[in-house]
C-alpha cells in the first residue's frame, strides 16, 4: 500500500511526527511537545544549507533568534519553551543544546517511510 502526500517544508514535519506518533519516543510526546520539535526538525533543515556542519548548526539551533521564531510560531511563552525542551530532552529527543542525532530527521532521507510489521501469533496453549 502506498500513499503520496502533497505537503511544503513547513508542513513537512509536523506531518512526519504525526506518521511516527504511535513509535517511541515519539508516542509520548504531548502536543506541545510535536509541535515545538517539529519546528526544531524544519529549522535544523532550514540551517542546513548555511550550516552544513553540525557542530556549528546546533549553536544557531538553540540560540535566542531560533528558539523566538519558535515561540512566535507555536504560541508559547518563553517559560513554556524552556519547560518544553526540558521535557524533550527527558524523553531522548534533545541532548544538552542539540537535536539527539538518532532522531535528527531530514527530508532527504525520510520522503519515504516504510513501516514492517511482524507478526506475532498466540502462544500455543497446552491442555492441563
Amino acid at each position: 500500500m502506498k500513499f503520496n502526500i502533497t505537503t511544503r517544508p513547513e508542513k513537512f514535519f509536523r506531518q512526519l511526527i504525526e506518521l511516527l506518533r504511535p513509535l517511541s519516543p515519539f508516542t509520548d510526546l504531548t502536543e506541545r511537545e510535536a509541535q515545538v520539535f517539529s519546528e526544531l526538525l524544519y529549522w535544523n533543515n532550514e540551517l542546513r544549507d548555511v550550516f552544513p556542519d553540525r557542530k556549528e548548526r546546533m549553536p544557531i539551533l538553540f540560540s535566542y533568534e531560533t528558539r523566538q521564531k519558535i515561540i512566535d510560531k507555536v504560541g508559547i511563552s518563553k517559560e513554556q519553551s524552556y519547560n518544553l525542551y526540558m521535557s524533550l530532552r527527558r524523553k531522548g529527543l534533545l541532548n544538552k543544546e542539540e537535536i539527539d542525532s538518532k532522531y535528527e530527521l531530514t527530508p532527504d532521507h525520510m520522503m519515504e517511510v516504510t513501516f514492517k510489521f511482524e507478526w506475532i501469533g498466540e502462544e500455543e496453549t497446552k491442555p492441563s
